[in-house]
């Protein structure tokens, strides 16, 4: 099938109408399926009533039910495809051969249909509807009847004792179709964090840990696999007796899920490193050190790097300044360990403020990175500045080093309220509260104020 076939999701088609003959061939595919009405127009427009057909789909064979058609949906549909093609050409074959209509008799009564009963009783005993040491005499009688039915209706057919084409196609074609087994990627430390393709799978995991009493109730589902996620995994494989060796393959996705799981190997692309810290003549290991919480410190490690890399591509390099950025995405994201928010963003649908004018815009635009953005207006200028398309790859204003470049050039340039970091902080005065109003009105100013103070003790 078609590898390279690009993700689809709501909009495309109708906001990008160069992926229609893409949404075209999606609709095709769910009207075949009957998802989609027969008598809807294939028109390529990815619009809510596709949606839910996927979602459907989605849920029916295991897979990630949000809308939108990526690699792991796809790889169903093309399994779905290849058993389709596959049957077709058996049902073909079968025909060209002119298998006949047997049923009761034939062999006994009609003496010119003993080989072709034979061909039916030997393919039941392939089935094991006929035993080993059962002789195939080519003769119809009460047994082969009895198996014949016996096998029609373990196959979904209507169990009539004659052999139709579909009755032939199942004997000797494909075998009886299997339930949907989930899909599950394999998942070790990083992902999410360094792959956030994977960030709604880490959470899934992260989810299942906190049901089996590994992650605290109140423990953020931020879909980062770090060494907390780590640690309960492998307290987990300890507890069902696995290998503990911190990485989520088939048996520890099996036993977390409760169910069959078919584990693959994730395309991971090219990993968002760690940036190398700018030579600011800071000493990361103490900055880290001075907060107070473990947790975030885990995070630290990855984004003040990322900050620093930031400031110093956009001329940021005022050690005041720099320490408000850290105290703002301390309390905005708690450096990192809060990349999304925790509401579903259906309160900003249809929020004429943000821009969103589609249905599942709220959800679509939620506030996502160190500072988080929210809304589609926010999402079309910050994909204008980055020159990455977050309007199709909203997730992707969760990836550390986007998110580092929209807090430093937010907060010099006044991008979120109109107030800049020069406003309120420069070589004439340092007014951390009143810097407040660089993000958000003056919500916490003196908490922001004070963690910022703290900063400027451990960078000086």
């Amino acid at each position: 099938m078609n590898a390279r076939r690009p993700m689809l999701q709501p909009g495309d088609g109708i906001e990008y109408p160069e992926y229609a003959d893409d949404v075209k061939f999606l609709e095709q595919f769910l009207q075949d399926i009957k998802l989609l009405p027969p008598t809807r127009p294939n028109e390529g427009r990815f619009d809510i009533v596709v949606e839910r057909a996927v979602w459907r789909f989605q849920k029916q064979h295991g897979l990630v039910t949000d809308g939108i058609v990526g690699a792991g949906t796809w790889a169903e549909i093309d399994d779905i495809l290849v058993a389709k093609a596959r049957e077709a050409k058996q049902r073909a074959a079968i025909k060209a051969e002119m298998l006949p209509e047997l049923r009761r008799g034939d062999g006994i009564n009609n003496l010119n249909r003993i080989d072709d009963v034979k061909r039916l009783q030997t393919a039941l005993q392939n089935n094991r509807y006929f035993s080993r040491n059962e002789k195939i005499d080519g003769l119809f009688g009460p047994k082969t009847e009895r198996a014949l039915k016996q096998f029609q209706t373990d196959r979904d057919l209507k169990p009539t004792g004659t052999t139709n084409l579909d009755t032939w196609i199942a004997l000797f074609g494909l075998p009886p179709r299997e339930k949907p087994v989930r899909k599950v990627p394999i998942l070790r430390i990083g992902d999410g964090l360094q792959h956030p393709t994977l960030i709604e799978d880490v959470k899934t995991l992260q989810r299942a840990l906190q049901r089996e009493g590994l992650l605290a109730r109140d423990e953020t589902i931020d879909g980062l696999f770090g060494p907390k996620t780590e640690r309960a995994v492998k307290a987990f494989q300890r507890r069902v007796v696995l290998v503990s060796d911190g990485i989520v393959g088939q048996e520890t996705w099996s036993a977390l899920l409760r169910m069959p799981v078919r584990a693959h190997t994730p395309d991971r692309g090219n990993p968002i490193l760690p940036t190398p810290q700018p030579d600011f003549g800071y000493n990361l290991d103490k900055i880290v050190a001075s907060i107070p919480y473990p947790t975030v410190r885990e995070y630290a490690y990855t984004s003040i790097p990322l900050l620093f890399k930031a400031c110093d591509t956009f001329g940021v390099t005022d050690t005041n300044q720099i320490a408000y950025i850290l105290a703002t995405v301390e309390h905005e994201s708690m450096l990192g360990q809060w990349m999304e928010e925790f509401a579903s963003g259906q309160a900003y649908e249809w929020r004429a403020d943000l821009g969103n004018n589609q249905w599942g815009d709220g959800p679509r635009f939620k506030g996502r990175g160190y500072i988080q953005i929210t809304g589609r207006v926010n999402y079309k200028r910050w994909s204008q500045l980055l020159g990455v398309d977050l309007i199709r790859e909203p997730h992707r204003a969760s990836e550390p080093d986007l998110a580092a470049e929209i807090a430093v050039r937010g907060m010099r340039d006044g991008s979120f309220t109109n107030h800049r970091l020069d406003d309120h902080i420069n070589e004439d005065k340092q007014d951390f509260y009143n810097a407040r109003r660089i993000v958000n009105g003056l919500d916490r100013a003196e908490h922001i104020a004070a963690i910022a103070r703290e900063y400027v003790r451990v960078l000086n």
